[in-house]
Order: C-alpha cells, then structure tokens, then sequence
C-alpha cells in the first residue's frame, strides 16, 4: 500500500503530515525541515566571546575527544584495578587540545596587541617547545 497524504485545513502552516504503511506519520516540511537546514550551516564562533573563552570554543572538539579517552580510561581500566596509566592515545588527545589552545592564546594576544609571552609563563614554553617565531630576536 502506498502512502497517503493530506494537506493541511490551515493556509498558513506548510507541514504535511504522512501515514506510513506501519500507521507512523511524518511531517514534512515547515518548522522540522527548517531546522534540518539550520542544521547544516557551518556554524561560526558565538557572538560575544573573546580571549580565552573563544579559544576554549574553537578548542571543544579536541577538548571533548580528550575527555572522552580518559573518561574510558578511568571507568574502564583505572577503576576496575585493570591498570595505572592511561593509553598513550590519551596523550596525543592531549597534546592536540593542548596545542590547539595555546596557539589561539598565543593568536588572541598577538590581536590585541600584547607582547610576548614572559620568560617562565607557560606561553613562553609552548614557543620554545614548538619553536615558534615569537616575533623576537635573540642575538
């Protein structure tokens, strides 16, 4: 059996409701549909954040994967007695979110029009672990 469709009495709604084969219905169009086109946008930074509350923004996805891995450590291995230290992909989790966030703190400052990071700060450290050009010479 095919499916039946019927239009709706009210002009001013677009949806269409239609019956499944199982007695399910579906709406197509108006509200639902607009918000699967929503959906789909590239999505961009929130209005209204800056310095380090954007960098923790455009960092959530590495943050997130990171969090997940020791999460599963945690619950799975560590609490069980099964093991002490986390899978080394945990680290590289890590090491992603970490470089991630310090480059957009680094990106932000260099905006704004800071100076660089002072010797000691943890700023200051990623440079020289990542040799970065800091904008500075060394003579």
């Amino acid at each position: 059996m095919g499916a039946a469709a019927s239009a709706p009495s009210d002009t001013t709604n677009s949806t269409t409701s239609v019956s499944g084969d199982d007695g399910s219905t579906n709406n197509i169009g108006g509200a639902q549909e607009q918000s699967q086109i929503r959906s789909k946008k590239k999505r961009s930074s929130p209005k209204g954040l800056s310095g380090a509350k954007l960098v923790e923004y455009r960092c959530r996805k590495h943050k997130r994967a990171w969090n997940k891995c020791i999460s599963e450590f945690y619950n799975g291995k560590f609490l069980t007695g099964g093991s002490m230290e986390p899978d080394g992909d945990c680290d590289e989790l890590f090491d992603n979110f970490r470089s991630c966030y310090m480059k957009g703190m680094l990106k932000e400052r260099e905006k704004n029009g800071l100076p660089p990071p002072q010797d000691g700060s943890m700023l200051h450290e990623f440079i020289e672990e990542e040799a970065i050009d800091d904008g500075t010479t060394n003579s």
